[in-house]
């Protein structure tokens, strides 16, 4: 398992992406990136969130 499978934390994947942490709540609370909730802690999958992002682009 690599680096890009691992989960990160909210901060972790906002300073990987160099946003701030409300944009990365932003896109999670509106369904543009997608989340795993455990417990009460929120992770990402980098890989996800990348394929996410790449969906946004506009050509």
């Amino acid at each position: 398992m690599g680096p890009e499978s691992s989960l990160r934390t909210e901060q972790e994947l906002a300073r990987h992406l160099k946003i701030c942490r409300h944009q990365l709540y932003s896109w999670r609370m509106s369904g543009v990136i997608p989340y795993f909730k455990l417990g009460k802690a929120v992770r990402f999958r980098v890989a996800d969130v990348t394929a996410a992002i790449e969906r946004m682009r506009v050509a």
